[in-house]
């Protein structure tokens, strides 16, 4: 039995799930089990299949806000 969740919230995910599969753009880019995920890992299999600069510069910003909110 399982449970699907569908989050944009890191912390929640975390939290809640044993297995995490990413989308990114329709398609399957990622699939972490407990313990090996981590955000930063998430977060570029989300970007993953975006366009260019764009994802890179969101992707670049959430992981600095990820940084700063460790600090």
């Amino acid at each position: 039995k399982g449970v699907i969740v569908v989050a944009s919230e890191l912390h929640e995910l975390l939290a809640l799930c044993d297995r995490i599969v990413v989308l990114s753009a329709g398609t399957v880019t990622g699939t972490f089990e407990r313990p090996s995920f981590s955000e930063a890992a998430l977060l570029e299999a989300a970007f993953r299949n975006l366009p260019g600069k764009e994802a890179l510069d969101h992707l670049r910003g959430l992981l600095a806000a990820l940084v700063e909110r460790r600090a």
